[in-house]
């Protein structure tokens, strides 16, 4: 390494060592609360008001899919707990699975969605999501269809969405698209849906343990903007919700077993 080189990089450790002194291990300022309430997620994420619908939920960059979905499930898992004698649909184009991955079962429980009411649909691209998504929103025993799709502006059109809208309208579940090549775009996608979100991924705040600052993180964070909401008067489009996954009231179901139950099937352990 150069006299240069050496140079710079002390500099560079002089400059952390001063902000780790100046802001604690926590890397929060010292008069910093530690930790934050949150309470009940907002009113226009409410299963009642999604019911009924088509809502988008648009990444505010493309780092933020994953938020995006999530933001999803949790809605889904929402709108599936309004409905409990109804099943929920998950649908994954090809694309899609392979740039973010197929869907992961503990993560989908972690979510609040009971496996044993999931029906998952993969799709090749986006006009069999399409046609997928408007066949299972006119099924009255759909709580919510949740759509993770790479879809271009040219093939979501307004007749599109319109028919999305018209389908969940007539079977009563909630159609959650996620449209991924969307991202950053929020303010400038036209569509007939009734809702969308612009998510994006946020800090968990740090939990208190005893007094110590150095305890384990918070919640898990979504930013949730709300960029349109028809019938929906006076909100801000600029503000950022911070929605922790609590605020779902997640009862999470139980782990399905992959094999069978010794108790069950009569077997004993030996002493």
């Amino acid at each position: 390494m150069s006299p240069r080189g050496s140079s710079e990089r002390l500099a560079f450790l002089r400059r952390e060592i001063a902000r780790i002194e100046s802001t604690g291990a926590t890397g929060l300022p010292r008069n910093a609360p530690a930790s934050r309430d949150y309470g009940p997620a907002p009113a226009f994420l409410s299963a009642a008001r999604l019911a009924g619908g088509l809502h988008e939920i648009v990444p505010a960059s493309a780092p933020d899919s994953h938020a995006a979905l999530m933001l999803g499930l949790l809605l889904a898992a929402s709108c599936g707990r309004e409905k409990p004698a109804s099943g929920l649909v998950l649908v994954v184009e090809d694309f899609v699975a392979l740039e973010t991955g197929a869907p992961y079962g503990p993560g989908l429980i972690e979510a609040g969605i009971d496996p044993g009411r999931l029906v998952i649909v993969r799709t090749h691209d986006a006009r069999d999501t399409l046609r997928v998504m408007e066949e299972a929103l006119k099924c009255a025993a759909v709580a919510a269809v949740l759509a993770e799709s790479a879809i271009p502006e040219r093939l979501y059109t307004l007749d599109a969405s319109r028919r999305l809208t018209l389908a969940a309208r007539a079977g009563g579940g909630a159609g959650l698209l996620v449209p991924l090549a969307f991202a950053g775009g929020a303010a400038r996608v036209s569509s007939a849906a009734a809702t969308r979100i612009e998510a994006r991924r946020r800090s968990s705040s740090v939990a208190l343990v005893g007094g110590n600052r150095l305890g384990l993180p918070g919640p898990p964070l979504i930013g949730a903007r709300l960029v349109k909401a028809r019938g929906v008067f006076g909100f801000d489009p600029e503000k950022v919700h911070e929605v922790a996954f609590h605020a779902f009231s997640l009862h999470l179901p139980a782990l399905p077993r992959h094999g069978p139950d010794p108790a069950a099937a009569g077997f004993s352990r030996s002493a």
